[in-house]
């Protein structure tokens, strides 16, 4: 009977060849302390795992002979340079640990990190695909939402587009217009309906690698848990859609299949991409990489886990004081979050008690950014009275005519008529957003007779009376009506 082979003896076995023979230890064998036969729960097969001493071994064996040297025969002292306490599996440690930074465009002033490059070669060499693959540009989002939305019920808005309309869904579903004029919480007076709007400045240099992993380990045991799969199929074009399921041997010209292995393996590779050499010195970056390929889905995780607990929990939020209306929180606040940038209106506890929920909510620090009757978030503001949308004011500086490209006025007033349409604005709010673009052009000094040539193009496929409003605007920016 022929057995399956071990991915994680498979890497170890692959790795230990392939490292120079540079003596750093206590590197890998403190991270993998932990490992045992379920390292990689419920993602590979407990059967399959190796014992918690084979491990151990060939752990200790691999972290005498490690990585990051930053010369071919460079001795560096002993230091520990991966997380310490944290669940890290030996199959991503491995695979980290093989991909040292060698590549010369990322050494700068004697300084280089982990390069993506060696990331995937080391997953190559062990019949993986590449993490840039596994985790795709085009598709990681559509394969994040994919597995997010089917078991993790989060406050989330994945996109720009739906941004404003499911937040108008979640207003309409509180019943925040008949909103209580006192706090249901602490029994202050209170505007009848109150918002706010926070971030999370600090997110990526308080949060740790291991948080992420971990995050992601529990949300897609728990999709295979309650879905039965463990794989996504994500479907190429023009409109890519992802759904949960597909055989990942199966040939399909228009669709890529994952499994919920890959893509455990390619998200905690990218988390631990932080380590950095600067000359004989080898520090690790705290915190989750800036900007990184997969840092957007690490906070999706880390923040969705953190609302999904807060929502279903109704006995702490009963002892907390915020069940006092209803024991559903959907109920009692509004709630949208974009990346970091948290949204809430209420009509039921005041803005002091919605500030409090967030710090019982989240583990990471949220400022607050905007409260008051017009509160701006993202870059739309929302007027609380009214409970509509209109855009925030911005002063654009563009190119000079002779700056730029020939279409770039066209193009420029199609993609902000195209932005205005998904926000959804009212015609007062969409002719104050028309006048704040053609004053940007204007101030740039482009001529009347090119911003109403495009404005004209642009009006092309939309109705007469509103390329009437906009060729009005056009003309009131530059002082006349004949244009």
């Amino acid at each position: 009977m022929r057995t399956r082979e071990n991915p994680v003896t498979k890497i170890l076995d692959t790795c230990l060849p392939s490292v120079n023979d540079f003596c750093v230890e206590g590197v890998i064998h403190q991270c993998l302390r932990m490992s045992n036969a379920s390292n990689l729960t419920d993602l590979v097969d407990d059967s399959a795992m190796p014992s918690r001493h084979e491990v151990a071994a060939k752990a200790d064996l691999l972290a005498k002979r490690l990585l990051c040297c930053t010369g071919p025969r460079s001795n560096l002292p002993a230091v520990s340079l991966l997380p310490v306490g944290g669940p890290f599996d030996s199959t991503v440690a491995s695979a980290a640990v093989d991909a040292r930074a060698d590549k010369p465009a990322c050494h700068g002033r004697g300084m280089r990190t982990l390069a993506m490059r060696r990331v995937n070669a080391a997953f190559r060499a062990r019949g993986m695909r590449r993490v840039d693959k596994v985790w795709d540009i085009p598709m990681r989002s559509d394969v994040a939402q994919a597995i997010i939305s089917s078991v993790q019920a989060s406050d989330e808005v994945f996109s720009l587009k739906e941004a404003c309309h499911t937040m108008d869904y979640r207003i309409e579903l509180a019943d925040v217009q008949h909103g209580r004029v006192c706090c249901a919480r602490c029994l202050q007076s209170k505007p009848q309906t109150v918002a706010l709007a926070a971030d999370a400045g600090q997110f990526y240099e308080v949060v740790q690698p291991h948080s992420a992993v971990n995050a992601a380990r529990r949300l897609l045991s728990r999709c295979r848990r309650v879905t039965g799969h463990e794989t996504v199929t994500v479907l190429r074009g023009p409109r890519r859609r992802a759904f949960l399921g597909g055989h990942i041997h199966a040939e399909f010209g228009s669709a890529v299949v994952f499994t919920f292995t890959e893509l455990f393996l390619a998200f905690s590779a990218c988390m631990f991409l932080t380590l950095v050499a600067v000359g004989t010195t080898v520090f690790r970056l705290k915190g989750l990489p800036i900007g990184g390929v997969l840092s957007k889905v690490a906070t999706s995780l880390v923040l969705g886990e953190e609302e999904r607990v807060w929502k279903w929990d109704s006995g702490r939020r009963r002892r907390l004081g915020y069940a006092a209306v209803h024991s559903s929180w959907d109920k009692e606040v509004a709630r949208a979050r974009y990346v970091d940038d948290l949204l809430w209106v209420s009509g039921v506890y005041c803005v002091p008690c919605l500030i409090r929920a967030i710090c019982h909510c989240y583990s990471v620090e949220f400022d607050v950014a905007s409260t008051g009757s017009h509160v701006e978030w993202l870059d739309v503001v929302l007027h609380v009275e009214t409970l509509s949308w209109s855009m925030k004011r911005k002063t654009w500086v563009l190119p000079p005519p002779w700056g730029a490209a020939r279409h770039f006025a066209h193009s420029f007033i199609s993609g902000r008529l195209s932005r205005f349409d998904e926000v959804g604005l009212g015609l007062e709010a969409w002719v104050e957003a028309c006048t704040q673009v053609f004053m940007g052009l204007r101030d740039a000094g482009w001529p009347a007779r090119v911003a109403k040539a495009a404005a004209y193009r642009a009006t092309a496929v939309r109705n007469k009376s509103q390329r009437a409003y906009l060729l009005a605007v056009c003309a009131r920016v530059w002082g006349t009506m004949q244009l």
